[in-house]
């Protein structure tokens, strides 16, 4: 479990630098803005009162976690090719 939460966190924080390159411009690890910290807050509160408390086990996360990714990379393509969804 401890390599599994190693992995995410990297997960995350790539996801994290990731987004600080579309809103600036540039990555920087000193400075997490509270908004965003916020943004990330309320999407997880939207999850719960979707779906309620939360309790997948391990393999059943990454089947979520590869979703949203097809999903991340899907919106980078429309980006990258200009192509309307």
């Amino acid at each position: 479990m401890k390599d599994l939460r190693y992995e995410l966190i990297q997960v995350a924080a790539v996801a994290v630098a990731a987004i600080q390159c579309l809103d600036s411009g540039e990555a920087n690890a000193l400075i997490l803005s509270d908004d965003l910290l916020e943004e990330i807050r309320r999407e997880r509160c939207k999850q719960d009162m979707k779906w309620g408390l939360q309790r997948h086990n391990p393999l059943e996360w990454m089947g979520i976690l590869g979703e949203e990714y097809g999903e991340a990379c899907k919106a980078a393509l429309q980006i990258r090719f200009w192509v309307t969804p």
